[in-house]
């Protein structure tokens, strides 16, 4: 299996969980990637968390809110205003994946992880970022995707 291949298929079970829960795994994942930055390379990177220190828990929180957001913002310029020609292709792939019908969360996971991919993001990261992209911004927009999308920016802050 490739790493694009594993990266989307770990990125499709995380569809499951909640934001919330996505948003703590991606911030444990960055700390645990900080301290060892080896394990960047493994989107089935684990990380566990004690629910009895809700400090830790807000924490890792604020930390995948943040690295949601400033990738959130490179993919959405990345479709949304390429600035060459790769870029415009990898938009177009997105944007097309958006209008398809039936498995639509899949073609969009596909699609924006191999994005996350060639923008450098690891795999670890980009296997939880990309569901909460599709789910919370990509699927809503429909068919005004890149005017839907910047105005979820917006509101996230």
């Amino acid at each position: 299996m490739t790493m694009h291949t594993e990266t989307v298929a770990v990125a499709e079970k995380f569809l499951a969980k909640s934001d919330d829960e996505l948003e703590v795994i991606l911030g444990l994942r960055e700390k645990k990637i900080g301290e060892q930055p080896d394990l960047a390379a493994d989107p089935n990177l684990p990380v566990m968390y004690d629910s009895t220190h809700l400090g830790l828990l807000n924490d890792a929180r604020d930390i995948g809110k943040r690295i949601l957001k400033r990738w959130n913002k490179e993919l959405h310029g990345l479709v949304c205003h390429p600035k060459n020609p790769e870029a415009q292709k990898l938009g177009e792939v997105i944007a097309n994946a958006a209008g398809v019908k039936g498995g639509v969360e899949a073609a969009l996971i596909a699609a924006v992880v191999s994005a996350l991919l060639v923008l450098s993001l690891s795999p670890a990261i980009a296997a939880v970022v990309a569901p909460i992209v599709v789910r919370k911004f990509i699927v809503p927009a429909g068919d005004e995707l890149c005017m839907a999308w910047e105005e979820g920016i917006a509101k996230e802050g």
